[in-house]
């Protein structure tokens, strides 16, 4: 049996099927609850073409940051990645643009190991890298060049190319961007979704 994930702006083709997985109580709606070896494979590469900016976002539940977690990885020469490194110690975004290159922003693992959702966010404009946890920039790197991406690269959400680095926990509205969001658009995203959470935890009680 399989199960589709619906791409929320109205593209099926870049709807996910997966086998079947557990479901919980996300930020908007139900999320995914991720464990082993999940291969969420998405066609996210010929939506990349041409692109100048770029922008990642994802809700994350973690329950084990042990190593490398990817949230999103699409694994060719032109490498994009979102994932938590070191242990839990690093939010990394990674791009190429003139020559890959990542934006480790430290943060510390008790702060996403909480039990608690939290928002993760990327950006690209062109001139800097930037990485926000919780509406709040935590990393930020110059990096002037142009976007290089793959449009014939299958992106994972979850894990490096369906093989490894598998995040363990749960994921809710992963979004891809074509442009940078602003600092001001990120805490707006980051706050919507904890009055979303707000309103569940009234609802429960």
């Amino acid at each position: 049996a399989t199960n589709v994930i619906s791409d929320a702006a109205g593209q099926p083709e870049l709807a996910v099927k997966t086998p079947l997985m557990p479901r919980r109580p996300g930020v908007h709606g139900n999320a995914l609850s991720l464990r082993g070896e999940p291969k969420l494979q998405a066609a996210l590469g010929p939506k990349l073409a041409g692109l100048e900016q770029l922008t990642l976002t994802a809700w994350a539940k973690p329950s084990d940051l042990s190593g490398f977690r990817e949230i999103l990885r699409q694994e060719c020469p032109e490498r994009l990645l979102f994932a938590f490194q070191g242990n839990g110690s690093i939010l990394s975004f990674g791009v190429n643009a003139g020559g890959y290159e990542e934006c480790d922003a430290p943060i510390k693992p008790e702060q996403v190991m909480d039990g608690r959702w939290h928002h993760c966010a990327a950006t690209f404009d062109g001139t800097f890298m930037r990485v926000y946890l919780d509406g709040a920039l935590v990393g930020a790197l110059e990096r002037r060049g142009a976007l290089a991406t793959s449009v014939a690269a299958p992106a994972f959400i979850g894990s490096s190319n369906g093989d490894n680095e598998f995040f363990q926990g749960a994921l809710d509205d992963v979004r891809v961007y074509a442009a940078a969001l602003t600092p001001e658009q990120v805490a707006s995203l980051c706050q919507g979704g904890q009055e979303s959470l707000g309103r569940y935890y009234e609802e429960q009680e």
